[in-house]
C-alpha cells in the first residue's frame, strides 16, 4: 500500500495531471458534507499513511467538472462516493460517479458507496429524492445523458456499502478506515530484477493449481537450498493473487516459527485473509478455530515459504475443509516428507519439483550479476563458461559468485576458478561457494559451521549480495518514503553533466535518517562512475588512533579496486593524484563534523584539485525533513508487526506510541522493533513509560535519547550484557564468533537481534553509532563503583586503571600476564582472545589464573 500524505491544500486538479497515483478518490456534494463528515474521513484516512484525491472546495451546481478529476479517478484504486441527499443535484457529482463505474467495469476499479441519510430505494430512483433531481437535469442536459447517470446510481446502488443514517459518525469513519486499509494491501511480493528462466517453471505451476476448477488444492514445490523455490512461488503468487478473493504469502516459516512465532504467523494470515475480526488473537488455538470456522467462506490464495517440519503446518491450516471452495494453498520445502499425511485432506495434493537451470539460462544469469549484461564480453566468454561448469544451475550458487565477480580483473577470475577446482559440484552449495570467494573466518568448529551452512541454504533465493555496494553500516531498515528524497538528490547532482565536480552536503539532526538517504543515492548511481566509496562514519573513525590513514587506504582501494583488508597495503594518498584526476569517481562520506577530517582523509593536493575544478556557486545542502505523520506509521508498523499497517487490536496504541515520538527515522525503527511480538499489557507499559517521560521534561513528545534509554531499560539482563559488549568492543565482529562469549546465544536467536543491535548480511554484528554513544554512556555510569569489577573500553582508561590497580596491589596476579595479552592482540590474533573469553566463562579457573574475566578479554580487543 502506498503510503503518502497529502496537504489539505492540495487540489485534485493539480494532483491528477501530475502522474501521482491514488489510494483513494473522496466524490462529495459540498454542501452537504464537506465541513463535517467528508473532513472528518479524509483526515482519518490520511492519519493511516493512505493517498487522498479531493477537491477540497467541494463540488457546487453549475460548475463544470474539468479532465483532471478524470484523470484522478483513473490514478486511484478505490474510489469512496458519499451519496448524501444532494448529491444527485450536481451535475459533476454525477458525471464522476458515472466515470467511476465504466472504470469498475474495465479497471477492476473499486467503488464502496456511502449512503450519508439516504436509503439505497433512493438512490435506485424508487423515490423523489433523486428522481426529481434527475427531471432537473433533463431539462438542460438531455435525455441520452441523464440515462447514462440514472444507470450508475442503480448500478452503485446494489453495491454493498455503508449505510450511516443510524450509526456514530467516529464509529462508521473507523470501520472505513479499517476496510480500506485492508482492500489496499495489495496481494504482491517483491521479486528481484534478473529473472532468468523461470517464465517455464511458473507456467507449470500454475498449471498444477488450475484456477478455474473449484476443487481445493494442496501444492507443494520441492527442492534444495538455492535452487529458487520460493522467488518461483512468488512469481506463481503475483500473477495469481487477482483470482482469488484473499491471499496470504507468509515467508520464511522455519526461521519465524521459533518461540512465539507461530503466533504470529498466525496472526498475519488471520489479517491479511479478514483483516480485523475485533479480538486480540491470543493462542494458537483461537487461531484454529477461526481460519477453521471463517476461511471456508472465501477462496483464498495462500503460500506458505521455508516450511521444514510437518508441525509448522498444522496451526497454519491442514485440512481443505477449512477453506472455500477453489482455494489453494503452495508449500515450499527442502524436505518431501513435510507435506505427508495431507494427501488426504484435499481433493488434490501435487508435487513439483524445482529444476535447476539448463546452461544458456545460468549463463545469462551469470553476466547478469558479474557483468550487468545479459552476456559475458568475449574476452571472459571462456572463463564465464567453465565457471558455470563448476557451480551447475543454482541460481543462488550463481548469483553469489557473479556479484563477487563483478569489476575484478581477468587474473581474479582465474585464481578464484582454481580454487573452485579443488571442490567439485557435489560440495558447491551456495554457502561453500561464498566461503571460497570471500574467504570468511574458518575458525568456527565443524559441528557450528555445519549449523550455519543449513541456515545459509534457507535463505530465500533472490537474495543478492555485491561487493561494490557493500559496506558494514547500521543504517534504518525498511526506510520509507526514501525514493522521492533519492531523486531529489540525484536532480541536484546532475548527473549528465560530466565535465564540472558537484559536492552535495545532507544535513540533519541525529537519528533522521541521513545515512541511509546516502547509502540508497549510492545504491542508485553508483553504477554511473567509473569507481566508488563510501567511507562510513568517518567522526568516529577519525578518533581512533591510525583512523585517517584507516580510511585514506579505504578510499584509495575501493578507487582502485583493491582490498583495503590487505596488511600489505600502506600507500599515501599523493601517490594516486594524477589517476584520480582521470577518473570520474562517486565518493560519500558519511558524518563529518569537521571540515579538517574532511581535508585530512583527501589530502591537501586532491583536496585543493577538487576545489580547482568545483563551482561554488553551485554548492548545495539537502536537508533531511522529519517524517510526516503517515509515514512514521507506516515506518513503525513495518517493525512492529512487519506488515505496511497495524495490527487491529493494535491501532490506537500504535497511534498513540508513535504521534509521541518526534518522528525520527532511528527512533520509530527502535520502539518498534522493541515491541513486536509483544503482548498487550507490554504496549500498555511503554506508552506509560513514554507519558511519564513527557509529564517529567513538560514536552509533547519523547526525544530520541530517551527512547532508547527506555527500550534499554526494558531488555533483560542478558540482553544488557550483550548491548554493552557490542557498544564498547565488538560492533563489526563476526556474529558467529561472537555470540561464543554469550551462554545459550546463537546469531539467529532473539537474544542478538533486539531492537538495540542487529546482523548484517554478512553476519556482522551492527549497531547505530548513537546507539552506541549509548552504550558507552552507560558503561561509564555502571562502573563507577568497585574497579575491579568494572568494564573499560578506552585505551587511556585501561592502562589507568591497570596501573592504579598495581599501585593499590589489588591485582598483583596480572604484573606478569598484561603484556603477554597486549603482544598478541598485536599481532592481530582476536580469533584466540575470543576463545579465551569463552573459556573464561566456561571454566572460572582459567581466567583466575590469568586475571582476566571474558569481559575484559574483551576490552583487550580495542588496545
Amino acid at each position: 500500500m502506498k503510503r503518502r500524505s497529502h496537504s489539505s491544500e492540495t487540489r485534485c486538479t493539480s494532483q491528477g495531471s501530475s502522474g501521482v497515483e491514488f489510494d483513494v478518490f473522496l466524490s462529495f456534494r459540498g454542501p452537504d458534507t464537506r465541513l463535517t463528515f467528508t473532513d472528518s474521513l479524509y483526515y482519518a484516512l490520511l492519519g493511516k499513511g493512505i493517498c487522498v484525491s479531493i477537491e477540497k472546495q467541494g463540488i457546487d451546481a453549475g460548475e463544470e467538472i474539468g479532465p483532471q478529476i478524470f484523470q484522478a479517478i483513473d490514478a486511484s484504486k478505490i474510489c469512496i462516493p458519499i451519496l448524501s441527499r444532494g448529491y444527485a443535484s450536481s451535475s459533476w457529482c454525477l458525471r464522476e460517479l458515472e466515470h467511476m463505474m465504466e472504470c469498475r467495469k474495465t479497471e477492476k476499479l473499486e467503488v464502496m458507496p456511502i449512503f450519508y441519510d439516504v436509503k439505497p430505494s433512493d438512490v435506485k430512483l424508487e423515490t423523489k429524492l433523486y428522481s426529481d433531481a434527475l427531471s432537473l437535469h433533463e431539462k438542460k442536459r438531455g435525455v441520452e445523458i441523464v440515462q447514462r447517470w440514472a444507470k450508475a446510481l442503480k448500478e452503485v446502488a446494489r453495491i454493498k456499502g455503508w449505510d450511516i443514517k443510524n450509526m456514530g459518525h467516529g464509529e462508521v469513519i473507523q470501520l472505513i478506515v479499517r476496510e480500506v486499509s485492508v482492500k489496499l494491501q495489495v496481494p504482491c511480493v517483491h521479486v528481484f530484477d534478473h529473472l532468468v528462466g523461470l517464465e517455464k517453471s511458473a507456467n507449470e505451476v500454475v498449471d498444477l493449481l488450475n484456477v478455474e476448477s473449484e476443487d481445493r488444492r494442496l501444492i507443494g514445490i520441492l527442492g534444495k537450498a538455492g535452487i529458487g523455490k520460493t522467488t518461483l512461488a512468488k512469481v506463481v503468487y503475483n500473477k495469481l493473487s487477482t483470482d482469488f478473493e484473499s491471499c496470504s504469502f507468509i515467508s520464511d516459516i522455519r526461521g519465524a516459527s521459533q518461540d512465539s512465532g507461530l503466533l504470529n504467523l498466525q496472526r498475519q494470515l488471520v489479517f491479511d485473509i479478514l483483516g480485523d475480526v475485533g479480538v486480540e488473537l491470543s493462542s494458537i488455538d483461537q487461531c484454529m478455530n477461526i481460519i477453521r470456522d471463517r476461511f471456508s467462506r472465501k477462496k483464498v490464495l495462500i503460500v506458505l515459504d521455508d516450511v521444514d517440519q510437518r508441525k509448522q503446518l498444522v496451526p497454519l491450516g491442514p485440512k481443505g475443509e477449512w477453506f472455500g471452495s477453489g482455494s489453494r494453498i503452495v508449500v515450499t520445502t527442502r524436505d518431501k516428507s513435510v507435506l505427508s499425511g495431507f494427501q488426504d485432506q484435499f481433493e488434490h495434493c501435487l508435487l513439483y519439483e524445482a529444476k535447476e537451470l539448463n546452461d544458456l539460462d545460468a549463463l545469462q544469469l551469470f553476466s547478469k550479476h558479474a557483468f550487468r549484461s545479459n552476456s559475458p564480453p568475449n574476452a571472459f566468454l571462456k572463463l564465464s563458461e567453465e565457471i558455470i561448469v563448476r557451480i551447475g544451475g543454482l541460481p543462488l550458487a550463481i548469483k553469489v559468485i557473479g556479484s563477487n565477480l563483478y569489476g575484478r580483473k581477468e587474473a581474479e577470475w582465474q585464481k578464484i576458478l582454481k580454487m573452485m577446482e579443488h571442490g567439485r559440484h557435489q560440495e558447491s552449495t551456495p554457502l561453500k561457494m561464498q566461503r571460497e570467494v570471500s574467504s570468511p573466518s574458518k575458525l568456527l568448529p565443524r559441528e557450528r559451521m555445519k549449523k550455519m551452512e543449513d541456515e545459509a541454504g534457507e535463505r530465500p533465493a533472490d537474495v543478492e549480495t555485491s561487493d561494490r555496494n557493500y559496506y558494514a553500516i547500521a543504517a534504518v531498515q525498511n526506510v520509507v518514503g526514501i525514493d522521492d528524497r533519492v531523486k531529489q538528490i540525484t536532480n541536484l547532482l546532475e548527473m549528465e553533466v560530466n565535465d564540472e565536480v558537484r559536492i552535495i552536503g545532507i544535513n540533519g539532526t541525529e537519528g533522521i535518517g541521513k545515512t541511509s538517504l546516502a547509502k540508497a543515492v549510492y545504491d542508485c548511481i553508483s553504477s554511473c562512475f567509473d569507481s566508488c566509496s563510501f567511507l562510513a562514519e568517518v567522526e568516529e573513525t577519525t578518533q581512533n588512533p591510525g583512523g585517517i590513514q584507516f580510511l585514506q587506504n579505504k578510499l584509495i582501494c575501493d578507487i582502485l579496486e583493491r582490498d583495503h583488508r590487505d596488511p600489505l597495503f600502506d600507500e599515501r594518498i599523493e601517490l594516486f593524484l594524477d589517476i584520480f584526476h582521470e577518473m570520474r569517481v562517486l565518493i560519500v562520506v558519511d558524518d563529518v563534523e569537521r571540515p579538517s577530517d574532511l581535508i585530512a582523509i583527501v589530502g591537501d593536493q586532491l583536496h585543493c584539485g577538487i576545489l580547482k575544478e568545483y563551482d561554488p556557486e553551485k554548492a548545495c545542502n539537502y536537508m533531511v525533513s522529519e517524517l510526516d505523520d503517515g509515514r512514521a506509521f507506516q515506518l513503525f508498523c513495518k517493525h512492529a508487526f512487519r506488515m505496511q499497517s497495524s495490527m487491529p487490536d493494535y491501532d490506537g496504541f500504535s497511534s498513540r506510541i508513535v504521534n509521541a515520538t518526534e518522528k525520527l527515522p532511528l527512533a520509530v525503527e527502535v520502539i518498534g522493533s522493541f515491541l513486536r511480538g509483544k503482548s498487550i499489557q507490554e504496549w500498555k507499559k511503554m506508552e506509560k513509560s513514554m507519558k511519564k517521560r513527557i509529564m517529567s521534561s513538560q514536552k509533547t513528545t519523547v526525544g530520541l535519547e530517551e527512547i532508547l534509554d527506555i527500550c534499554y531499560k526494558e531488555i533483560d539482563q542478558q540482553q544488557k550484557d550483550i548491548f554493552l559488549d557490542i557498544a564498547c568492543f565488538i560492533s563489526g565482529v563476526d556474529a558467529r564468533i561472537a555470540s561464543y562469549m554469550w551462554p545459550n546465544c546463537y546469531p539467529s536467536s532473539g537474544c542478538i537481534l533486539m531492537p538495540l543491535a542487529k546482523i548484517g548480511e554478512n553476519n556482522e554484528l551492527q549497531m547505530h553509532r548513537l546507539l552506541r554513544r549509548l552504550g558507552k554512556r552507560i558503561f561509564e555510569q555502571e562502573g563507577s563503583g568497585d574497579p575491579i569489577g568494572r568494564k573499560i573500553y578506552i585505551q587511556e582508561k585501561v592502562k589507568t586503571f591497570w596501573c592504579s590497580s598495581l599501585s593499590a596491589k589489588q591485582t598483583p596476579r596480572l604484573t606478569g600476564y598484561i603484556f603477554f595479552f597486549l603482544s598478541i592482540f598485536s599481532q592481530g590474533i582476536i580469533s584466540c582472545m575470543y576463545t579465551l573469553a569463552r573459556r573464561a566463562r566456561k571454566y572460572p579457573f582459567f581466567g583466575w589464573v590469568f586475571g582476566f574475566t571474558a569481559s575484559d578479554v574483551m576490552l583487550l580487543c580495542q588496545m
